[in-house]
């Protein structure tokens, strides 16, 4: 296979389709960017391509390159190596003279004419002058010309070599770092595997641990039913059916034993279903995805429920146990078997229950019928009490009627006139010292200001002072000169306690009649 066909272009392709070629196939090839799984053969692969693009593309090593390869292709050939052209590409060997120039040279020799002095003098004479021409330009000295090319090639040789040193170089150094990538990525994979193996061991460890309690929690089960559920039907349990006690411990054991024979089976399938993705890893030779962190913690919380459900089986065992101990001790069995008797048990308390609650909803009923005669006997009691308090409302409105009629006739009758003529006399001056714009009758409410209406030796003396000796009003007959009540009569005393009681009796009827000012 030729470089050629590396960057599968033709021999007549040009420097810019072997650079898209090229381009191509690195873009493909490349260590950093190559998707495939087998990366050591893409870096032999960029290598080969590589390197084919480096001798192609400098038109002097295509040459050298097209010549070798045409060689190979005509080992038998006695023609000239193939020379570039200005392209770049190998020329084929330039053709023999035509064969009409051979056959006349031959003729010319066989027909034994150049023997002749003059044939011979001249091929003497053609073969010095070829020697001189020969001798005379290998002894001449190069131009300058001549000089300034060679150097140029020289350089353009030695430019050509440095460029394939350098390229060379970097395809080197580009595949050193693929190479130094790929150690440091089978390192990382390696640490990375080596964490996930131990992460995943504890799961695995911690799954273990998990399922032992399982077996554990099957093995409690399974005692429980071969000596604790064969109870209701064999010997034993008809010791403890003897007893109406133990009937009922049994059943308050037997509750609180709440683990189905199923728990240890759903506890197993949730512990299978966690490590379903640890498992197929830890089946790989070198696992790369660490477990979940949660599912430790899932399996703990697992362990945390496996142990509380066979703390509970053995909790509701022992107690069961200790009964079975003590009714074989005691020798007592009843003709029932366990389960009957929990069955008549239960069917007999049903029935005092239903018998208590009927004696309880008659009592409720009995207790309801007092109490609506009780509510009866007190609405009627209230109906009484409701007449009781309108005929006394009744009797006390016509009292009140009578009582007024006669205060308003004694408080219109001569002798009060006469007793109250200065309170009924019309004036200007009230017992507060006010005056008025208008005679009008003593102010009842003023009176009463003053305390002159205080059933009290000092409410009479107050009367007498602001009302009966007002020395400011003379409208009004004067009722006594003194002021002071010590310096009164007997008589004159005893009158003016009858005065101020007329007043408190009369006085708001005198208002309502208008005899005395409100």
């Amino acid at each position: 296979m030729s470089h050629y066909d590396d960057l599968g272009i033709s021999q007549s392709a040009s420097p810019e389709q072997i650079d898209k070629a090229y381009n191509d196939l690195a873009l493909k090839y490349h260590p950093d960017t190559y998707k495939g799984a087998d990366k050591d053969a893409a870096v032999k692969e960029f290598k080969r391509i590589h390197t084919a693009y480096l001798i192609l593309r400098n038109p002097t090593s295509r040459a050298e390159y097209d010549a070798a390869l045409w060689r190979a292709e005509h080992p038998n050939s006695s023609q000239r190596k193939a020379r570039p052209d200005s392209g770049g590409r190998a020329t084929a060997p330039k053709p023999h003279p035509p064969s009409g120039f051979l056959q006349k040279l031959a003729q010319f020799l066989a027909s034994k004419a150049w023997r002749k002095p003059r044939f011979i003098f001249a091929a003497i004479g053609v073969f010095f002058l070829l020697v001189t021409a020969i001798v005379s330009v290998a002894s001449r000295p190069p131009s300058q010309a001549e000089i300034d090319q060679k150097e140029q090639k020289e350089n353009e040789l030695k430019i050509a070599k440095n460029d394939r040193k350098t390229k060379l170089a970097a395809s080197e150094g580009e595949v050193k770092n693929a190479e130094s990538k790929k150690a440091k990525d089978d390192a990382q994979r390696t640490y990375e595997s080596s964490v996930a193996k131990t992460k995943l061991g504890a799961a695995q460890t911690e799954s273990d641990n998990a399922l032992t309690l399982v077996a554990r929690l099957e093995g409690e089960l399974a005692s429980w039913t071969k000596n604790i559920g064969s109870l209701l039907d064999d010997p034993r349990g008809q010791k403890i059916a003897a007893n109406e006690d133990r009937i009922d411990a049994f059943e308050i054991a037997w509750n609180k034993m709440r683990i189905s024979e199923g728990a240890a089976s759903d506890f197993r399938t949730q512990i299978k279903t966690l490590m379903s993705p640890v498992e197929a890893q830890l089946d790989k030779e070198q696992p790369l995805l660490a477990p979940d962190p949660n599912i430790i913690k899932q399996l703990e919380s697992i362990e945390a429920s496996i142990q509380q459900s066979i703390d509970e089986v053995k909790q509701s065992r022992f107690p069961i146990e200790r009964l079975v101990e003590r009714a074989e001790r005691e020798g007592k069995s009843s003709p029932l078997k366990l389960r009957a008797a929990i069955a008549d048990l239960a069917a007999r308390r049903a029935e005092e229950k239903t018998l208590k609650a009927l004696a309880v909803e008659k009592a409720a009923s009995r207790q309801e019928e007092k109490d609506n005669a009780r509510l009866e006997e007190t609405k009627m009691a209230a109906r009484k009490r409701v007449v009781e308090d309108q005929l006394a409302k009744e009797k006390d409105s016509a009292s009140d009627a009578i009582k007024k009629k006669e205060l308003e006739a004694r408080a219109g009758s001569q002798e009060t006139r006469t007793l109250l003529a200065y309170f009924l006399a019309r004036g200007y001056v009230q017992p507060d010292g006010t005056q008025t714009t208008e005679k009008r009758p003593i102010s009842f409410s003023k009176l009463d200001a003053k305390g002159c209406l205080e059933d009290t030796p000092d409410g009479q003396e107050k009367l007498l002072i602001y009302a009966l000796t007002n020395r400011n009003e003379e409208l009004r007959p004067k009722w006594s000169d003194s002021p002071a009540i010590r310096l009164l009569t007997d008589e004159r005393r005893q009158k003016l306690v009858e005065v101020q009681k007329a007043l408190i009796e009369l006085g708001p009827t005198l208002v309502e009649l208008k005899l005395l000012d409100p």
